[in-house]
């Protein structure tokens, strides 16, 4: 997986189907040169910050998306994801440069390209304001220990409910912060050389984190979305790791589910399956922060019929700081 944030250039390579005009019309709102190759197998001489395809185009999907890919030496991709099933999202998700899922007939698909574009081309941001509208009611607390689950939970709710969110909708977001929460607490803390301090524990067993070790939940709502995010201190997540669970997840076969004292190792693919947009950042030894989007308008359609989109971003290591450990 290629680090984004840190890709010089403003060209962006765009491989584009039917709604051709409306994408390009982003990608220069954003600044951006937009390259588009008359033969999709052929890549620019020049380095281009990101390239964004509509794997309609490409005659052997991810056979090509692949080749295409590789051909242009780690630039981090923009998928255009049309309907599909789970085996074409593994196939996406498979693609070591993939670093994005933007549902193009999504209401949101515009927002979305912009906010990838943001976090691969300028670098991911720590905060609420990269995914909701600035002027959004607001909820944060943070948590030292794991007895404290069921009051950060309970705020939550209390939180969605006087903002008039949905019952059904409320119970899903939750849901998928306890798992958050969870991970925050025994997946991510790490001693000074990266080793993990609480993974292989029994999420029935307790476990206090010093000050400087407290992840924190956010929560946000503005009119058409609400947004859910858990940010630690550590930055023990990887993308290959989080890649690696989505697929696995999305596979769901025999091997989904990790024999560890910890319990399943599938919390991030369980949440994808969950919600409308996930998104993963991470500063390596500094910072993690997982959020998750829920439309507030109708009902979420199911996977089949639309990907859930997809935002990972890694930003570089300060030199000299410890190596961030990886999270198997």
């Amino acid at each position: 997986m290629s680090e984004v944030g840190t890709v010089p250039g403003r060209a962006v390579m765009f491989v584009g189907g039917a709604d051709e005009p409306r994408v390009e019309g982003t990608l220069r709102a954003h600044g951006l040169e937009v390259i588009s190759p008359v033969d999709p197998s052929m890549s620019p001489r020049e380095r281009v910050a990101v390239t964004v395809i509509d794997p309609a185009t490409l005659p052997n999907g991810a056979e090509d998306l692949r080749d295409l890919a590789a051909a242009l030496c780690g630039t981090p991709v923009v998928v255009l994801g049309g309907p599909s099933g789970r085996e074409t999202l593994i196939d996406w998700i498979d693609v070591p440069e993939v670093c994005a899922v933007v549902a193009r007939d999504h209401v949101h698909s515009d927002t979305e390209l912009q906010r990838a574009l943001d976090a691969i081309v300028e670098g991911p941001r720590f905060d609420l304001d990269a995914h909701l509208d600035p002027q959004m009611a607001r909820f944060e607390t943070s948590f030292a220990a794991s007895q404290e689950r069921e009051r950060v939970l309970d705020q939550l709710v209390a939180f969605f409910a006087e903002h008039d969110v949905r019952a059904r909708i409320s119970q899903t977001a939750v849901t998928a912060a306890e798992e958050l929460v969870t991970n925050a607490l025994y997946d991510a803390p790490t001693d000074a050389d990266g080793r993990r301090l609480y993974a292989e524990i029994d999420r029935r067993h307790a476990v206090f984190l010093g000050a400087a070790a407290r992840p924190t939940l956010y929560a946000g709502i503005d009119a058409s979305e609400l947004v859910v995010s858990v940010r630690d201190p550590h930055g023990s997540l990887t993308i290959e790791t989080v890649k690696h669970y989505l697929a696995k997840g999305l596979r769901a076969g025999p091997d989904q589910i990790d024999a560890k004292r910890g319990g399943a190792g599938l919390g991030l693919a369980r949440i994808f399956a969950m919600v409308d947009r996930m998104s993963v950042f991470v500063a390596p030894g500094r910072m993690s922060e997982v959020s998750l989007s829920l439309s507030l308008r109708g009902a979420r359609r199911d996977m089949a019929h639309r990907p859930t989109g997809l935002l990972l971003a890694s930003i570089p290591q300060p030199a000299g700081a410890p190596g961030a450990a990886a999270t198997e």
